[in-house]
């Protein structure tokens, strides 16, 4: 599974509680979530930078949330998605934020 969404006029409070809200939904405590971001997305071949580190085993969104803040703070201009995958490599979803 992989699902792909566009954040606009982020960090807005109400954007930033829909992300929270989806990390919750979407993403459970046998996950693996990293963040990674590009300065620019042109095709699929795009090579994404990981920022911070990685998180394993989320049980609550925000410090996760702190660390989108942090990268769009340091870059932003940036395009940035985080990437989860289940610790079973069955299934992966990406948001772009």
């Amino acid at each position: 599974m992989q699902a792909a969404q566009r954040l606009s006029q982020f960090p807005h409070a109400g954007r930033l509680a829909e992300v929270k809200q989806m990390i919750s939904k979407y993403l459970c405590s046998d996950c693996v979530v990293r963040i990674e971001h590009t300065p620019r997305v042109v095709d699929r071949h795009v090579r994404w930078q990981p920022w911070g580190q990685t998180f394993f085993a989320l049980r609550d969104a925000t410090p996760l949330i702190d660390e989108i803040v942090a990268c769009r703070a340091k870059f932003p201009t940036h395009t940035i998605r985080l990437c989860a995958e289940r610790l079973r490599p069955q299934s992966r979803l990406v948001f772009w934020v």
